[in-house]
């Protein structure tokens, strides 16, 4: 069913990872577009509006006419308990545009080893939204690419990060947003998570780090967490939003994406399973 609505997203929450799962944080960690660019209508149909219960959202992209893909830290706190979310396609600002195709989903399929420990991200952090009814395709609604064996993770690779989270005004960004980062190493990524962040951890095999290329401060920010990363100039879903430090705008900037490659299968499965 298609639904037409005009209305304004008034989202004043952030949303922090470990928030969604009780209330000791590690407050040196959020899911996390800072100075980023404006994106324009259908320049990426993939990208989602995840909304829950509480008005706080996240990104996420689309899958199929049926399945949408986010972070586990977005909706794991809704497994258990009787939820509906609801997902907004094919728009790119928030407030203004009334246009928006409506989806709901009360079917959550987060990863069976997902866990999240208080003094780091989450592991495993990947989660997939069955909708209740179909998507037709369009010019502003079109599914993301699942990267292929040759489209693997390179340090220095430049990726494009999307979403509505807090920008370098320290409030949520009405219009969707984008920004170049640059892969990194995780030696490098690990020694930066020891040095800098105020309660190190380990990062896990499932994630990858990025930083912004150049001098410049850019990044993502509370809001941005599930949001997709693509290859450069593509439409491969190369990581999922997962973490950042909180103090976004702030050294150091670095941030941290689920490694989508190594859930393809996973991905591919639980599809078929819904289909």
């Amino acid at each position: 069913m298609l639904i037409k609505t005009k209305f304004l997203f008034f989202v004043k929450f952030f949303i922090y990872q470990v928030i969604c799962e009780g209330s000791e944080v590690n407050d040196d960690l959020s899911p996390f577009i800072y100075y980023g660019n404006r994106a324009a209508l259908g320049q990426f149909p993939f990208m989602v509006l995840v909304v829950k219960p509480d008005a706080s959202y996240c990104g996420g992209a689309v899958l199929t006419t049926k399945h949408v893909i986010t972070a586990g830290n977005c909706i794991a706190h809704y497994e258990s308990i009787d939820t509906t979310i609801t997902l907004f396609f094919g728009q790119t600002n928030r407030a203004k545009n009334s246009d928006w195709i409506v989806r709901l989903s009360t079917h959550f399929i987060i990863h069976e080893e997902y866990s999240h420990e208080f003094s780091g991200p989450a592991e495993y952090d990947i989660a997939i939204l069955v909708l209740h009814e179909p998507l037709t395709f369009s010019s502003t609604i079109q599914p993301v690419q699942l990267p292929s064996y040759n489209d693997r993770y390179y340090s220095s690779e430049m990726f494009t990060a999307v979403g509505w989270g807090i920008t370098e005004r320290r409030r949520e960004s009405d219009d969707l947003l984008f920004v170049p980062l640059k892969g990194i190493l995780r030696e490098k990524c690990q020694k930066i998570i020891d040095e800098k962040i105020r309660i190190p951890f380990t990062l896990d095999k499932n994630s990858f780090c990025v930083i912004p290329p150049g001098k410049k401060s850019r990044g993502i920010c509370p809001g941005d967490s599930g949001s997709p990363l693509v290859l450069n100039s593509t439409q491969i879903l190369m990581g999922i939003a997962s973490w950042s430090p909180g103090r976004c705008t702030e050294p150091p900037f670095v941030a941290g994406f689920t490694y989508v490659y190594n859930f393809v299968d996973w991905i591919k499965k639980k599809i078929s399973e819904t289909d």
